[in-house]
């Protein structure tokens, strides 16, 4: 399939539409966004998108990551475009969708704290839901620039991926995730990292490969170390050994790579950036691991280093690595 048929290019007059309209805003700016809200069904799971073109969907990683057989709203098949792990964003593929979708406007303005928000989304993928709430702050990753809003607004298991607006129906983000263990705390990527990221995404799958394109496989190095990572942290070794190089396989059978990682049951992905050469990948993670299945006794670990990769049957497939374990010894009490 041709990059130029997925039909990449962001509306221009979405583009502009980023200023509220000549009347005041209310409830129908409410319910014009939400009809441009969808369900996105999986095999293992549902979450919710929105339309940022009239065929692209965009919706969180965690919505569609380990998740086939995708589909938008009851009967529109959707492939996954392209993926940002560390950020949480994935763009769908659901061409033909008629009646047109109507892209949502987003606004790259930061909203001030207090100002109210609406979550829509589709929680436990159950019927349209609105949710209102307010800013209750602005906060920012501590590794890198990602930029969060942190609202009152319920956000549900299967809310993820939905859009987060203010009163003229204009996305200020995407809803993405709550505090376990606390009420009314969610979080939502700012449609400013949203948007920004999502051109650089388009930009690359726009370079793709046709092996890429037809395999849904990352083209971004980055991308790929991070579907490793993440692949491996679900527990599909098998998936995951099928990032490496035809040469690594060799070194490192899989039998032997299999037994050589323990019982890892969790990887958090904290950064993932491009290395000082073409071909390099610099990742820093935490790794847990169980230890004793009676006590429960877990531990975890720290590490960063460094990846090369190397084109092989037009995929960039990991080739070398570099990983130090930068854990900080407890100290007794």
């Amino acid at each position: 399939m041709a990059a130029t048929s997925l039909s990449l290019q962001i509306d221009a007059r979405w583009r502009a539409a980023t200023t509220p309209p000549d009347r005041p805003c209310g409830m129908e700016d409410i319910e014009t966004a939400s009809s441009s809200v969808v369900i996105v069904r999986g095999k293992e799971a549902d979450g919710s998108g929105f339309w940022v073109t009239p065929s692209i969907v965009m919706t969180n990683n965690h919505v569609v990551d380990h998740n086939p057989d995708l589909k938008v709203g009851k009967d529109f098949p959707a492939t996954v475009l392209a993926t940002d792990s560390v950020r949480d964003i994935a763009l769908l593929s659901v061409p033909n969708v008629y009646p047109e979708p109507v892209p949502l406007r987003g606004i790259e303005e930061m909203p001030r704290l207090a100002d109210d928000l609406y979550v829509i989304g589709h929680p436990i993928g159950r019927n349209l839901t609105v949710s209102k709430g307010i800013v209750s702050a602005l906060t920012n990753d501590d590794y890198d620039d990602r930029q969060y809003i942190q609202t009152d607004a319920a956000i549900s298991s299967g809310s993820s991926g939905g859009p987060v607006v203010d009163r003229c129906g204009r996305v200020v983000g995407m809803a993405t995730q709550t505090l376990r263990g606390a009420e009314n705390v969610g979080y939502a990527i700012a449609w400013s990292q949203l948007s920004s990221h999502m051109d650089r995404m388009l930009k690359v799958v726009e370079g793709s490969s046709p092996e890429e394109r037809e395999l849904t496989y990352p083209s971004d190095q980055t991308e790929v170390v991070a579907k490793y990572y993440s692949t491996l942290g679900a527990g599909e070794l098998a998936e995951a050994y099928d990032f490496y190089s035809a040469s690594r396989k060799a070194r490192l059978p899989y039998e032997s790579w299999a037994q050589g990682l323990g019982k890892t049951v969790f990887i958090r992905l904290v950064s993932v950036t491009p290395g000082d050469k073409s071909n390099s990948v610099k990742v820093h993670f935490y790794s847990t691991e169980e230890v004793n299945a009676e006590t429960w006794e877990w531990r975890t670990g720290e590490f960063e280093g460094t990846w090369t990769l190397t084109r092989e049957g037009g995929l960039w497939k990991m080739n070398e690595s570099n990983i130090k374990d930068i854990t900080k010894p407890t100290t007794s009490p």
